[in-house]
């Protein structure tokens, strides 16, 4: 035995969480959900099966799987309560001759068993004191609020960072493209609400929007199915998503999101990294910005 020799974990941790195959690409004549809302021009480049110039690299990958295990911690809950109905839900449709293709976390509802789910609890507790407590709390709460059973609906879960969730709190509002993707499990899975929670994954703070089956979310939907719309079988390239944007929701310029998260960033716009992008016109919406407040404060 050599006692000057040290071990660690941290490699094969970062390669197993950054190991996440790539999904193959093949042409299609259909769209994914997690697609409506976002620029045509990916979308369009996508469906045509062109290799991105920019795919996610090893700490965005292991962004992505970071969530996977949110979510594994959402599913432990349900199913040990005795709620959990279906799990990774296929959700294909067609809409105005549109084929969507979807798959929806969870479908969960029914009555909350308190023996069940406190032995969910012990097994949290195992790997984590607070993951046990909160568990404990959400079976509780269930069981005190809901005695008779939960309504059944879809229950959308994503991850999100600091930033992001700051934003959403300052905001209220759901980010634009997961209300689309929820919206389709709610019209396509003939369900009158749903729930789109969010989990930051730096402090593990948690959001939830009530997604109803209005008639403003059915428009809403629509219009995000009917702008990809003309673009699902055109040979044509749409033209590209513009630079800076006017987000009509917080009431101010912005970078786009659609350009700086980009997988095509370089075939598309010419950008090497996103900070290429961000940083000029970041600056750029900044200086917009304070020119629309000096109007609005009629200075």
């Amino acid at each position: 035995m050599n006692d000057n020799k040290t071990w660690g974990i941290a490699d094969a941790w970062s390669t197993a969480f950054a190991a996440q195959p790539a999904r193959e690409l093949s042409p299609r004549n259909y769209i994914y959900a997690t697609e409506l809302g976002k620029a045509p021009v990916e979308v369009w480049l996508r469906m045509h099966a062109v290799a991105p110039t920019n795919p996610p690299n090893d700490r965005a990958k292991m962004k992505m799987e970071a969530g996977k295990v949110v979510e594994g911690i959402v599913k432990f809950v349900f199913m040990r309560a005795g709620i959990l109905k279906e799990h990774q839900v296929e959700a294909n449709t067609t809409v105005e001759g549109v084929e969507i293709h979807g798959r929806l976390d969870f479908i969960a509802g029914g009555k909350p068993d308190l023996a069940q789910g406190m032995e969910a609890v012990k097994m949290l507790d195992m790997i984590d004191e607070s993951l046990g407590r909160a568990g404990k709390a959400v079976i509780e709460y269930m069981v005190e609020h809901f005695p008779e059973g939960l309504p059944e609906q879809p229950f959308e879960v994503k991850s999100i960072g600091t930033f992001g969730m700051d934003a959403m709190e300052n905001s209220r509002r759901a980010i634009k493209i997961h209300r689309y993707q929820t919206e389709h499990y709610l019209f396509t899975k003939n369900f009158q609400s749903a729930e789109l929670s969010y989990i930051c994954r730096d402090d593990f703070r948690m959001i939830e929007h009530a997604i109803s089956a209005s008639p403003e979310s059915k428009k809403e939907y629509m219009d995000a199915v009917l702008e990809l719309k003309p673009w699902i079988t055109s040979e044509t390239q749409p033209p590209n998503a513009p630079m800076l944007i006017f987000d009509t929701e917080a009431g101010k310029f912005s970078k786009n999101l659609d350009v700086s998260w980009s997988s095509y960033l370089t075939l598309i716009y010419g950008f090497k990294t996103p900070r290429e992008y961000d940083e000029p016109y970041g600056k750029m919406a900044t200086n917009w910005n304070r020119v629309l407040k000096r109007l609005k404060n009629g200075d």
